[in-house]
Order: C-alpha cells, then structure tokens, then sequence
C-alpha cells in the first residue's frame, strides 16, 4: 500500500480518546499503588504487582484497543474479505493451465513434419513387408482350396473380416467360435505356400496410396491443432483480461480501505491520551509525584500521634523534662533529653514495669491522666522513618572504548569472543577489531548492538548457551550446498551483499526463531525499505522477506 500523509479532521482534536476512561482508572490505581507502597500498607510484594498491573492497562498501545473498536473492526472486515477474493478471483491458476495445455499443442504441432518424415522412411524400410501383403492380398478365400474348409466355413471367416491371405493369422482364426487350432493350422499352412511362391522386387518404388495416405493423416491433424489452438488463444486472452481486471478493481477498493484506515490513525492521534508517549509521561509523572509526596506527609502525621501520646505520660525520671505547648500538638512535640535510655534499656524497663491491671487503685502516681502508664516508665523516643544514607548510583554500564587497558593482564572477554569465533586472537587491549566483534556478538546473541560491555554481556559472554559466529547469520553463503560457485552472499553486522545488490542494516529486532533485521535494500536502480528474517538450521540459513523466501549454505 502507498505511503498517506492525511490531516486529522478538527472535530478529533481535543477530544477524548474513546479508550480515555481506561487510562484514567490505571492511571489513578498506579497513584494508589505507589502510596501504599512509600507507606508501607501491606507487604510490598503485592503493591508492586498492583503497580504492575495497573502500568500494563495504562500504557498499552492505544492502536491495539483501537483495532478492536467499530470502525477498525468494520475496516479489517473489508479488507479480509478483498483478500478472500482477491486469492480466488485474481489467481493465475487457470491462465497457467490453459497456457500449459497450449503448449503441449504447440510442441506436438511442431513435432508433424518430423513424424510425417519418420513415417515415410518407415514405409521404405518395410517395403518387403508392403510388397508380401499387396502379393497376399491377391489371393482370395473365396476361390481358394483348403482341405476341410467349405464354404459355411469361408463365410464364417468372411463374416469376421478374413477375405483374403493376407488377413490370415492364428490369434484372429482361433478367435472365431467354432475354430480351432486344427483349422487354424490349415489355413496357416495355405497362406505358407503362397508366401514361399513370393519374389521380392527391390527396385519397385513405394506405393504412392501409401505415401498419400500418410501425408493425409499428417494434414487432418495439423488442421485439427490449429483449431484447438486458435480456441486456446481465446481462452487464455479471456482469463488475462479477466484476471487483471478483477485485480485492478480489488486493489483500488484495497487502497480506499488503507487510506481510511489512516484517516482513522491519524484522528486518534490527535485526541486526548491518544498517543502512547503522552499516556507514558502523565502515568510516569502521576506515579512518580504520588511515591514523593506520600514519603513527604508518611513521616509528619505518625510523628505528631506519637508526641500527642507522649505528652499525656508522666516521667518520675529526675534527667528528662518534656515541654509541650497547645499550638504545637498538631505538628509535633518538643522533648529535652539530658539523659536518654538506649533501645534496650527501655525494653528491659518496659518489661519490669508493672502492668495497668497491677496498677494501684489510688495514690501518688495516679497523677495528671486518667489510664496512663506506670510513672516507672521511662520515656521513649516517637517512631521515627529510619533512612540509608543517600549514595551516588553506579553506572551498571561501561563502554569497553572507555575502559582503560590493562596491558599485563588481557580482558577476560577477549578470550570468550576468540572461542565463539568474533576475534581472531586475544589482543592486550580493545581495539576497533575487538568493539566490532564485541558488537556482533551482542547482535548475533539478541542484546543491544552497541559495544558496552555491561553486566548483561558479561553473563552472555559466560553462558554455555552463548551463541557463536558460526552458528549465526554471519558469514559467507552459497545457493549451493557444496559450494561450487564460491560464496554468492556476504553478510555482516552492517549489510548483506550480492553480486547482483545490497541490503544495508539499521536495526536488530528480537526474534523466537531466529534474527529480525530492518533496513534498506537496492538492486540496481530500485531501492526499498525491507524487513528480512534469519533462520539459521546447521549449515542451512533461511532468508525471508516481503520479496520471497531463499535458502542458502554456509560456505568455509
């Protein structure tokens, strides 16, 4: 289908995405989600799934929930049923096979001159055989004289076309009813006599009824042909036109449905959350600004409850002196501590105090608050959020160009990519040789075609599953299996080239099978962007594209 650049209608613009309302639910159950998990609600595991979930239905693809709405599912319709006719109606299946037929006509039309000549040359090399017949061919059974053999027995033989000597064998005899090899011996025996009488001339000409017959035979036929072919051309000048005529029609209404299809791509995107990176930015912000502000207000309300509480519990302790004021209740306590009791100290004192059921009814330390704790109690500080110190974060990732060379001891690496076949040896420090094969280790293995060597290569470099150079698209390829040509096809990380084109490569997609490439492909004056798929079988590689299916062998 051709490339549409259509306009957005402005009645879209500014509206709704019709998948708006789905959106706005994950969104605000992402929000909820990272509150509950900076505030600690629950275990953390299920926030996180919640936030997952939540992230999933949020930012898929608004193009998938569009292909299932009415106007996308009507399209699709439409065009699936162009398809349908489109394989039945424009199929080339009965212009091949009349033209299949045609051709076996031509070649037995063209064959008629020569079986005319075999023909003829046939009839002289039997011209003996042509004589003996004409010779046997005299002789009646009418007027013949054979032993046991009247006449109601001549007009049986008669009756089953034998008239003359000539018409006499023992197959077309003893097939007679009433005949049997006794009388077929005798009639075999008088045709004997008559053939040893026969002198054969050779310089007697052909039979001209013979040779007119053959050239007969040879016309009627050649005239029978050139109806049927005449009949042929008809029928295959219909289907032709027949054909292209139904492909020219389904192809127009295909490309008025493809250019709807992209007026309707192109009025979602310009509708509210319509466009998958606005709808990644809003639930990013949203999340990200309801994880800090929970963090923010999580520590004040816990800090305030607590100094509320602790302001209303006596100390008989001499050393700590609590002062409270009535406008900061709200906000928190203030506690001068002189001498403060460490975590343990408190537990052990929390323990060897005595209970509110062990509490005296009445006395001196039933103090200020009703139902307050013992004035043994030494007083605790209010729960605090305890933090790590911040610490500046680690690059995970170092570009090998960057690293500094070790000249005594070489890059493990080195080693590894020598065994999988990307380097020729192991050098002292990294080179442009080794980045480019560090790079189509990285391609080859389904990891980002750069030349950093992150813990991901790493680890890939480790795996016994690693894939080597051998094993993988790169290379040199012949359509033959032995070879003979030399190699037909180079490819490499950058490009794929023939004799006949090249296909250069832009960028490496993961695939189950196999090896996704997207780039550029020119062969000769014709250039076209094209996705190709590498499958690799043993010493087999499969090459499929938009342009066909190849099959090619690893050559060296």
């Amino acid at each position: 289908m051709p490339a549409v650049q259509l306009t957005p209608t402005v009645q879209n613009k500014g509206v709704l995405d019709s998948s708006s309302g789905q959106f706005i639910l994950a969104t605000l159950g992402g929000v909820v989600s990272a509150i509950h998990l900076r505030l600690g609600f629950g275990p953390p595991l299920i926030s996180l799934v919640a936030l997952g979930a939540s992230a999933y239905f949020a930012l898929r693809n608004p193009k998938q929930l569009h292909a299932n709405g009415p106007r996308s599912h009507q399209l699709k319709q439409s065009w699936d049923q162009i398809d349908r006719r489109y394989k039945t109606e424009g199929d080339a299946s009965r212009f091949n096979d009349a033209r299949r037929q045609s051709e076996l006509k031509i070649r037995e039309y063209n064959e008629l001159p020569n079986e005319e000549a075999r023909r003829l040359a046939d009839l002289t090399r039997r011209q003996r055989e042509i004589q003996l017949k004409y010779y046997l061919e005299r002789f009646s059974l009418v007027t013949a004289k054979i032993k046991s053999v009247g006449s109601a027995r001549k007009a049986t033989l008669r009756s089953h076309g034998i008239n003359t000597a000539a018409d006499i064998s023992r197959q077309r005899v003893e097939g007679i009813p009433g005949f049997g090899p006794a009388t077929a011996a005798l009639l075999l025996s008088w045709r004997s006599d008559l053939e040893r009488r026969f002198v054969f001339n050779p310089s007697q000409p052909v039979n001209p009824g013979d040779i007119a017959q053959v050239k007969s035979d040879i016309a009627h036929r050649r005239a029978v042909l050139e109806t049927a072919l005449k009949a042929d051309l008809i029928t295959i000048r219909t289907a032709a036109a027949e054909i292209q005529r139904s492909r020219t029609d389904l192809t127009n209404r295909a490309r008025a449905i493809w250019v709807e299809f992209k007026q309707a791509e192109a009025d979602e995107k310009v509708r509210v959350f319509g466009d998958v990176v606005a709808r990644r930015w809003v639930y990013g912000v949203a999340c990200v600004a309801a994880f800090i502000v929970a963090g923010v207000n999580g520590s004040g309300p816990s800090a305030a409850s607590t100094s509320r509480s602790s302001t209303n519990v006596p100390s008989a302790t001499s050393n700590v002196s609590i002062v409270a004021s009535n406008n900061q209740s709200n906000v928190g306590s203030a506690r001068n501590v002189s001498a403060q009791p460490t975590p343990g100290q408190a537990w052990q004192s929390i323990q060897q105090a005595p209970s509110r059921l062990d509490r005296p009814s009445s006395g001196p330390q039933q103090g200020a608050v009703e139902g307050a704790f013992p004035a043994t109690l030494p007083p605790l500080d209010p729960v605090r959020e305890v933090k790590l110190a911040p610490q500046p974060p680690a690059d995970p990732t170092l570009s090998v160009a960057q690293a500094p060379p070790n000249a005594s001891t070489p890059d493990p690496a080195f080693g590894r990519l020598k065994d999988l076949g990307f380097t020729a040896s192991v050098e002292p420090s990294w080179s442009a040789t080794s980045l480019n094969g560090l790079r189509e280790f990285k391609i080859v293995n389904h990891l980002p075609s750069d030349n950093r060597l992150d813990p991901m290569t790493t680890q890939a470099l480790q795996s016994p599953r690693a894939i080597a150079r051998n094993r993988s698209f790169l290379g040199g390829w012949a359509s033959d299996p032995a070879c003979r040509q030399g190699t037909e096809l180079t490819i490499s990380a950058e490009e794929a080239r023939t004799e006949g084109g090249v296909c250069t490569f832009e960028s490496f997609l993961p695939s189950r099978s196999g090896w996704t490439v997207r780039g550029h492909c020119q062969v000769g004056a014709d250039s076209w962007p094209a996705t190709i798929k590498f499958a690799v079988s043993g010493k087999a590689l499969s090459w499929s594209s938009a342009k066909g299916n190849s099959k090619y062998y690893r050559c060296g």
